[in-house]
């Protein structure tokens, strides 16, 4: 009866403890480093970025299969659909991502003819108005600082036990 317990026992934590590992890199489609993009495992709260080189690693992934998202700023996400993850073993995935066009809507800036005199009036800086001189006052000392020359707490221990032993 003990020992089926105990088989059970170690069935139960090799389950929970066994993972795996995820890593990969991440270019663009004009095969150009990404650093800082971002890949999710979805369905769980791992994930990591990618570094200065562009590859990234997911430590402690538990077995099975899971989808994977990868995304950067400016560019499209991608996803990595079905990737499985073993016990002890490291699944390689590599994204590419296209870059992604923007448009916004046409922004139309209104002026006032009466304003345009204000914009038009300008002046000439003299050297004087990019210079201020500052006058900082000296700082007056006032008592004396002391400067503790003694010996240390540990220096003493040190010596109180060098003069015991020897």
């Amino acid at each position: 009866m003990k020992n089926i317990m105990l088989i059970t026992l170690l069935t139960a934590l090799q389950a929970v403890f066994s993972s795996g590992i995820i890593k990969g890199t991440v270019v663009s489609s004009e095969n150009t480093i990404l650093t800082e993009a971002n890949i999710i495992v979805i369905g769980t709260t791992l994930g990591s970025a990618t570094d200065e080189t562009g590859k990234f690693v997911i430590r402690g992934i538990k077995e099975g299969r899971y989808l994977l998202r990868c995304s950067h700023i400016g560019y499209t996400d991608d996803f990595a659909r079905g990737v499985l993850v073993q016990k002890d073993s490291v699944s390689v995935i590599d994204f590419v991502l296209e870059p992604t066009e923007y448009q916004m809507q046409a922004i139309e800036v209104e002026k006032k003819m009466d304003d345009i005199d204000a914009i038009m009036k300008t002046r000439n800086l003299g050297t004087s108005e990019f210079f201020t001189v500052q006058n900082v006052e000296k700082p007056v000392i006032k008592g004396k600082i002391r400067v503790d020359t003694s010996v240390g707490f540990w220096a003493r221990f040190r010596l109180f036990f060098y003069k015991m032993f020897n």
